[in-house]
């Protein structure tokens, strides 16, 4: 199976946390039968999401989460994965975090590009 576009994928997370009912089976890149899912991560805390996806499986979003060099340091300074401090706020749970002074200092910090460059095009994750 050809890998998912990127940018469709960073719309497919959007869409998945902006959806009004949140549904796990109407995630527009994945195939049926393969939805979006979250996990519990401990002891962070962290809501991290996850995807059963084919085209996701050695993508960015899955190896950042679960690699050492990534979600350990998303939860660094703060209680709370990065994502689960946007999930409930009335803006753009993405331009929340390109702002706000948690987020895209830390995600920033080993790279010379913005945090959404650095997830999408950097060889670490």
């Amino acid at each position: 199976m050809a890998p998912c576009p990127r940018v469709a994928i960073v719309l497919d997370i959007i869409y998945f946390f902006r959806s009004p009912s949140r549904s796990l089976s109407t995630s527009p890149c994945c195939p049926p039968g393969l939805p979006f899912g979250w996990a519990l991560c401990f002891p962070f805390a962290c809501l991290l999401l996850w995807s059963s996806c084919l085209c996701l499986s050695h993508d960015w979003l899955l190896l950042c989460l679960f690699c050492d060099w990534c979600w350990l340091l998303l939860c660094l300074f703060c209680d709370w994965c990065w994502l689960l401090l946007c999930l409930f706020c009335d803006w753009c749970w993405l331009l929340l975090c390109l702002f706000c002074d948690w987020c895209w200092l830390l995600l920033c910090l080993f790279c010379d590009w913005c945090w959404l460059l650095l997830c999408l095009f950097c060889d670490w994750c």
